[in-house]
């Protein structure tokens, strides 16, 4: 992928969308995506602005972190994101 510098920008402000929606998600400190999602989906939804498909990848990312770091405090400074025909049209 060498995308311009246009399409770069735009990827780069996703990204920087999907970090704050994944923090978000993380907040809530939930083991239970279903519960995550009737709890907090919309509102990030609205808040955020971000495709279905990639509020639903920061949810689940978020319940992962939150189960792996068991109880424990983290910080998230980095993470992938899955970039499919669903995620950018």
């Amino acid at each position: 992928m060498n995308p311009n510098k246009e399409k770069r920008h735009k990827l780069n402000v996703v990204l920087e969308k999907y970090m704050k929606t994944l923090k978000f998600f993380a907040s809530f400190k939930m083991k239970d995506k279903k519960l995550l999602q009737q709890k907090a989906y919309k509102e990030a939804r609205v808040k955020f602005g971000l495709s279905s498909t990639l509020t639903e990848t920061a949810r689940d990312k978020g319940v992962e972190l939150v189960k792996a770091n068991d109880d424990r405090e983290f910080h998230i400074h980095q993470v992938s994101i899955r970039v499919n025909y669903r995620a950018f049209k």
